[in-house]
């Protein structure tokens, strides 16, 4: 990062859609629950439920919760290529780099681990399956009906039909 001083630099990437290309909570959801996800997600850009009653009900949909399985799903969605590289000129250059998430967890800490930086995102206990615990407090309303929303709970509807 030639002639910026990132020594007190502090770079936050968010995790689905910015460093994986699509979003992998939706992509897991879709591929394992089919539409059943959907009125849940209904619920929550209404307003009728947070975003951690979202997950935690999302999460609950999920036919398995063994992590081997999740992850080979998750691994069909591609990450973006220039973000190992990046990460390692951005840390040469003094900055800290974290990785962020409100999603189900597991992916971004996997992405974080494979370039060494931390990361803030819920966890899951895979000896029990349990479901996503934030390590953050997550929002306890969904925004405003109409306004744009994010993960955990999507918020955004596919286009592809």
């Amino acid at each position: 990062m030639d002639g910026i001083d990132l020594g007190s630099a502090s770079v936050f990437f968010d995790f689905d859609g910015t460093i994986s290309l699509a979003d992998t909570g939706m992509h897991l959801l879709d591929r394992l629950t089919g539409d059943a996800w959907h009125d849940i997600e209904l619920l929550y850009t209404s307003g009728q439920i947070g975003s951690r009653e979202c997950i935690l009900r999302q999460w609950d949909l999920l036919p398995t919760h063994d992590g081997d399985v999740l992850r080979s799903v998750v691994a069909e969605v591609p990450m973006d290529p220039a973000f190992a590289p990046l990460v390692a000129r951005l840390v040469d250059a003094g900055a800290e780099v974290t990785i962020v998430s409100d999603g189900f967890g597991f992916a971004a800490s996997d992405a974080a681990e494979s370039v060494g930086v931390p990361v803030r995102t819920a966890t899951v206990d895979w000896t029990t399956g349990s479901s996503p615990s934030p390590t953050t407090t997550l929002p306890a309303r969904a925004p405003a009906a109409g306004r744009a929303s994010s993960r955990p709970c999507a918020g955004r509807r596919r286009t592809d039909g």
